[in-house]
């Protein structure tokens, strides 16, 4: 029996149907026919206040809604997710963390991280907590969130311990200038706490 074309699905369907639910990256087996397929893509998505967000050279993709006005207002196709200030610090952190390891031109191209190794970084900006085990189950909860996000990718090892891939779609939503901003709110802290101490 044949098949009747008018049905059949353009072949960026598929490829846009993964989009809508996870963040593509150039290892996915659909990301030849969404980069091939991105004005259609683009076209199709504008008709639902959606944007295509491609950074081919980071090898990433993920959709984002359009803003109908200078308030941010949108369609309200995609839920919006509001973070915490704690998981705000987790993925600023993990973000300055990837902009190192591309300083330090590392051989590999993606950043490896452990579950220790994130802890021992977050740790760092969190108070003094007398319950190490509580503050420990804190800082899993948040690194699942991020995780969630698809900021995080649990990846198998040889070890036992957690592994993670910091993905490179965290450098769509948190940008140099908020990470200088970070810094300087840092360095203002700090000199308030030096005062504070004379």
């Amino acid at each position: 029996m044949e098949s009747n074309p008018s049905t059949e699905l353009p072949l960026w369907a598929f490829a846009l149907a993964a989009l809508r639910t996870k963040v593509l990256t150039d290892e996915d087996r659909l990301w030849d026919d969404l980069v091939r397929y991105q004005t259609e893509i683009r076209q199709h998505l504008a008709q639902e206040g959606l944007a295509l967000f491609m950074d081919r050279q980071e090898g990433f993709a993920c959709l984002r809604q359009l803003e109908l006005d200078e308030a941010g207002k949108t369609i309200g196709l995609m839920r919006r997710i509001p973070l915490s200030y704690d998981l705000s610090m987790v993925c600023i952190l993990l973000r300055e963390w990837l902009e190192e390891f591309d300083i330090s031109a590392s051989e590999s191209r993606h950043l490896y991280l452990t579950q220790s190794q994130i802890q021992e970084r977050i740790e760092l900006f969190f108070p003094e907590n007398h319950n190490q085990l509580k503050l420990l189950r804190e800082l899993n909860a948040l690194i699942e969130k991020v995780v969630d996000l698809d900021f995080l990718k649990p990846v198998k090892t040889q070890t036992e311990e957690k592994t993670y891939q910091v993905m490179r779609v965290i450098k769509a939503w948190i940008t140099p200038d908020q990470l200088e901003h970070f810094h300087a709110q840092q360095e203002a802290y700090a000199q308030s706490i030096q005062h504070e101490s004379h």
